[in-house]
């Protein structure tokens, strides 16, 4: 305004009264880096001079700020990639989207909870990225905060398929296909009573592993897990078996 050398900034929330919260000296903007997540605050503003202020806007413009999602992990699970973030306070549900390798984000699907599993994945040994922003409805409107616009990365590989165990003199012998993208394979194995344990990790030109461990008499279940620099895929829960001659 003509005359103005500076300009003070209120702010209340429904119901409330109006509290200054800023001050301008040039200029006719000002960010408001008080405010809390998901809460809508109205905004007007006062022209000051020599220390008389003019009249200001009764009503005001309202606006309400949401909290970024940051994302905790993106990792393989039996169902596909599972993607989990930190909870942001007030959101009513976050929206996932994915995109690939130079690609375009990709809307998923909304959720409530903080984390979701996405299981339409078809390409294997590619570069998955994701992220996430919250929601909201604020006086009638759906606010939507930003987002990691770079997002967290994730190397899809395929699940190592496993072509057999086969017991010999010398121990136990599990072999797989070969991964596309794989740089190493990490063997796990177990018995009826214990739970998965890595033994070994091998080679991307390894498609096989002799166990020689083995107590004989005992039958070992063993599975195989391809990795990547970017990435582990998932496995073969069941597994294979043979008993240790």
């Amino acid at each position: 305004m003509t005359g103005a050398t500076s300009y003070y900034i209120y702010r209340k929330v429904s119901g409330g009264s109006w509290s200054r919260v800023g001050t301008v000296s040039s200029g006719t903007s000002w960010t408001d880096t008080s405010v809390q997540s998901g809460i809508a605050y109205i905004y007007t503003v006062r022209a000051v001079c020599n220390g008389n202020m003019s009249w200001y806007n009764t009503t005001g413009i309202s606006g309400s700020w949401l909290g970024t999602p940051e994302l905790t992990s993106v990792t393989t699970v039996s169902a596909g990639v599972k993607i989990s973030w930190n909870t942001v306070e007030n959101a009513s549900g976050y929206r996932v989207y994915r995109r690939t390798e130079g690609g375009s984000w990709t809307f998923l699907k909304a959720v409530t909870n903080t984390s979701y599993t996405d299981s339409s994945l078809a390409d294997y040994n590619t570069n998955y990225y994701y992220t996430v922003r919250a929601y909201t409805t604020v006086n009638g409107t759906t606010c939507y905060s930003s987002y990691d616009t770079t997002g967290m990365m994730i190397h899809f590989l395929a699940v190592p398929q496993l072509s057999g165990a086969d017991s010999t003199a010398s121990g136990i012998t599990v072999s797989w296909l070969k991964v596309s993208g794989a740089t190493s394979y990490l063997i796990y194995r177990k018995t009826a009573s214990t739970g998965w344990k890595e033994i070994a990790t091998l080679d991307s030109g390894d498609t096989s592993y002799d166990d020689a461990s083995g107590v004989s008499g005992t039958t070992y279940y063993y599975t195989v897990q391809a990795k990547s620099a970017n990435g582990l895929s998932w496995y073969d829960e069941t597994g294979v078996s043979a008993v240790c001659q």
